[in-house]
Parts: structure tokens; C-alpha cells; sequence
């Protein structure tokens, strides 16, 4: 039972900081941030393999899915500090007084939903990749709940854009 309590104590906390970190950059920097992450990964999903085989030729075997991988990050990340960049931009444009409380308050929101995404993913892998783990993990409320939702959107992604090639 302690266990399950120490997981969930740690996922809220966690939970906590990334909505005080929403508060702090405001809701246009931690939304670009948001979309970009999330557009990098389906960009990366859908268009590293096709790119990669293009970039090396054609050729197949296990160099060609360390290029997937590779080009998957650089396209992840590529769009990842684009979308930071514009949400910085669009938030100095936006940060006056009348505003910036709204700011801050759309950005925890914001930040909440980002930690819970972070948050998620990381206890799927502990889940899948750390067996001894993983019936704490299940057994914990709310750990539970965000290994399912993350779970569900990792198959929702695969559904929709398929295994990469």
C-alpha cells in the first residue's frame, strides 16, 4: 500500500510543478510547446522512415532503422523548438498586465495537461520496460488512469498513422 501512495504522491507533485512551471511562462509558451511536441511526434511517426529511405537510397536492414530513428528526432525535435519559439513570440506580443494573469492561469491549465502527458508516457515505458514495477504502477489510482490514457493515445497514434515503415 505505501508504495502505491509514494507513486501517486510523486505523480501529483510532478503534476504540481508542471502546472507552476505553466504559471510561470504563460499559456502561449507552454501551448506552443504543447504542439509542438505533439506535432513532432506524428510528423516524425508518419514521414521518418519514407525520409530516411529517401535520404539513404533505398537500402534496407538495421542501418536503415537507425536513420528512421535518427531522422524521427530530428524532425521531433526540429518541430518540437519551433513550436517553443513561436509560443515565446506570441506570448511576448501578448504579455501586458491585463493580460498576463490570464496568461498565467491558462498556463497552468496548460501545464497540467502537458505534466500529464509527460507524465503518462513515462510510466507506460516504466510499465512496459520495468515489470517489477508495473503492479505498483496499476495498483496506484492515479498512475493507473495516466498509463491507460497514455496507452490508449500511443495505440490511437499507431491506428491512425500505422507502424512506421
Amino acid at each position: 500500500m505505501q508504495a502505491t501512495v509514494n507513486w501517486d504522491i510523486a505523480v501529483l507533485t510532478f503534476l504540481a510543478l508542471a502546472g507552476l512551471r505553466g504559471v510561470w511562462r504563460g499559456f502561449f509558451r507552454e501551448l506552443g510547446s504543447l504542439i509542438g511536441c505533439a506535432a513532432g511526434v506524428l510528423v516524425g511517426w508518419s514521414y521518418g522512415a519514407p525520409l530516411a529511405d529517401q535520404l539513404r537510397g533505398g537500402t534496407t536492414g538495421a542501418a536503415s532503422e537507425f536513420d528512421a530513428a535518427l531522422v524521427f528526432l530530428v524532425v521531433f525535435v526540429g518541430l518540437w523548438m519551433a513550436g517553443g519559439l513561436l509560443g515565446w513570440a506570441v506570448e511576448r506580443v501578448f504579455r501586458w498586465a491585463a493580460w498576463s494573469w490570464i496568461s498565467g492561469v491558462a498556463g497552468f491549465a496548460v501545464g497540467l495537461v502537458k505534466g500529464a502527458a509527460i507524465a503518462g508516457v513515462c510510466l507506460l515505458f516504466l510499465e512496459l520496460f520495468v515489470p517489477q514495477a508495473a503492479e505498483q504502477v496499476e495498483s496506484a489510482p492515479v498512475t493507473r488512469w495516466l498509463t491507460h490514457v497514455a496507452g490508449a493515445a500511443a495505440s490511437w497514434v499507431v491506428q491512425q498513422k500505422g507502424a512506421p515503415a
